[in-house]
C-alpha cells in the first residue's frame, strides 16, 4: 500500500533508501550523449530519460519543435491531488570551446578528488540527474507524493527556449501549480533571476577592393564605432541613467568575406540582462539612437537591429507559501539555514513564469561559476544533496 504525505511519512525514512550511486552512474551516460547546442541534437538524450520515466511506470509525451529536438513531459499520480509539481530541466549543453582548454576529455566523465567532470555535469545534467533518482526513489519505495508530479526535460534552454515555449504552448505542462528548475545555484534556492534581451545589430556598407578602401564603405569600421560607443555607455552609467545591475556583454561579431575586400557586412551579438521591474524597451530606444546618429556620420553604411530573444526576469515572493515550504524543507535536509537569493543569470523559469503565471524557484547541483566553463565539474557531494532534496520536495510539497 502507498504510503501518503498525509500520514506524515519521515523523511528521513524515504531518504536513506536513496542509490547515490545511481546519479552517478546516470550522469554518467547522459554526459557521454553530446547535446551541444549549436546545434543542439537532443533526441538521444531526451530519449533515454523517456525510457528511465517509462520504467517507473510514468506516462511520457514528446513534444518536438524541430526534426530531432525533441522535449519531454512525464507524469506520475496516484489520484488527482489539489495541485501538480514540476520539476524541470534541459538536455542541450553549450560547445566545449577550444578542447585544449580542457584538462582532460570534456566527455570522459572523470572522477577526481571528488568531482565529476564533464561537459553539462554542471549546467544541467547533475540536476536531472539527481531528479530522476529522487523520482524513482519515491516511485520504486511506494511513496505517495502530496502534489502529482510533472518532470520536463527540454530542449534548446541554451539557445532561445523553443523546447519549453512548445510545452506551453502545446498545453503539456497545463495545471501546474509550482515549478522547479534544476540549474546550478550551489543548492541555494533561487527566486530571482534577471531577465536577458539578445540583439543583433548589423551594419551592411558597400564592398570594394582591398587596394582601394576609400570607394567602399567598411561594416566592420562602422561596427567598431558603434561597439566604442556601447563600451562609453557602460564606463558611464550614472552619464546614462543606466542602471548598475542591467550589463552588457558583446558575445559574438562576424563580417568580412576575404582579406583583400573591403566588408559590406558586419553584425553584432549582444547580450543584455536586467533586473525586474527593468524596462527593456528603454535599451531598444537608446540602441537606435545610437544608429541614428551613426547613420547620419556614415551615410553609405546602413544599420540595422534584430531582435532575437527577450525573457522577462523572475521575481517569486520569497513569503509565497510553497516557497516558504521548500526552505523549510530543504533547511532541514541540508542541515543548514535556507534564504532566498537572486543570480544574474536567466532560465527558462521566465518563460514558464511569464506564460503560465506560477511560482517558481530554481535550485540544483553546481555552482554557477562553472556553467559552460572549460573543465566543468560537479561535485559528488553536491548531487547527493540535491537528490535528496528534490526526494523530499516531491514527498512533501
Amino acid at each position: 500500500m502507498a504510503r501518503t504525505g498525509e500520514q506524515n511519512v519521515e523523511v528521513d525514512e524515504v531518504l536513506q533508501k536513496i542509490d547515490h550511486q545511481k546519479t552517478i552512474s546516470i550522469l554518467d551516460e547522459m554526459v557521454k550523449i553530446k547535446t551541444e547546442n549549436p546545434p543542439g541534437n537532443e533526441e538521444a538524450l531526451c530519449l533515454y530519460i523517456e525510457e528511465k520515466c517509462r520504467s517507473l511506470g510514468l506516462e511520457t509525451k514528446l513534444i518536438s519543435f524541430q526534426d530531432k529536438r525533441p522535449s519531454l513531459v512525464a507524469k506520475f499520480s496516484q489520484g488527482h491531488k489539489h495541485r501538480s509539481l514540476l520539476l524541470n530541466g534541459h538536455t542541450d549543453t553549450v560547445g566545449i570551446g577550444e578542447r585544449e582548454a580542457w584538462s582532460m576529455d570534456p566527455y570522459g566523465c572523470a572522477i577526481k578528488d571528488g568531482k565529476f567532470f564533464g561537459r553539462g555535469t554542471c549546467d544541467m545534467k547533475g540536476g536531472l540527474a539527481s531528479m530522476l533518482v529522487a523520482i524513482e526513489t519515491i516511485i520504486n519505495n511506494g511513496f505517495d507524493p502530496m502534489s502529482d508530479l510533472i518532470f520536463s526535460a527540454v530542449a534548446d534552454e541554451e539557445d532561445l527556449g523553443r523546447g519549453t515555449m512548445a510545452l506551453t504552448s502545446s498545453g503539456a505542462l497545463k495545471g501546474t501549480s509550482f515549478a522547479i528548475f534544476g540549474e546550478p545555484t550551489n543548492m541555494d534556492i533561487v527566486t530571482a533571476h534577471r531577465g536577458s534581451l539578445w540583439l543583433e545589430v548589423s551594419a551592411r556598407g558597400v564592398a570594394a577592393h582591398g587596394s582601394m578602401p576609400v570607394i567602399g564603405a567598411n561594416s566592420i569600421v562602422a561596427t567598431s564605432a558603434f561597439v566604442d560607443q556601447l563600451a562609453t555607455i557602460f564606463s558611464n552609467k550614472d552619464t546614462f541613467s543606466f542602471p548598475d545591475d542591467v550589463s552588457l556583454n558583446i558575445g559574438m561579431i562576424c563580417g568580412g568575406t576575404k582579406i583583400n575586400v573591403v566588408p559590406n557586412m558586419c553584425s553584432l551579438g549582444l547580450d543584455f540582462r536586467y533586473s525586474w521591474g527593468y524596462d527593456a524597451n528603454l535599451i531598444v530606444a537608446m540602441l537606435k539612437k545610437i544608429m541614428k546618429a551613426s547613420q547620419e556620420k556614415t551615410p553609405m553604411i546602413e544599420l540595422n537591429l534584430k531582435e532575437l530573444q527577450r525573457r522577462q526576469a523572475v521575481s517569486t515572493e520569497a513569503t509565497n507559501p510553497l516557497v516558504q515550504k521548500c526552505l523549510t524543507i530543504t533547511s532541514e535536509v541540508l542541515n543548514r539555514e535556507m534564504r532566498p537569493v537572486s543570480m544574474p543569470y536567466s532560465t527558462d523559469a521566465s518563460i514558464l513564469a511569464q506564460h503560465m503565471k506560477i511560482p517558481v524557484i530554481i535550485l540544483g547541483p553546481g555552482k554557477p561559476s562553472l556553467a559552460h566553463s572549460s573543465n566543468e565539474y560537479v561535485e559528488l557531494s553536491a548531487l547527493q544533496d540535491a537528490t535528496k532534496t528534490y526526494t523530499a520536495l516531491i514527498l512533501k510539497l
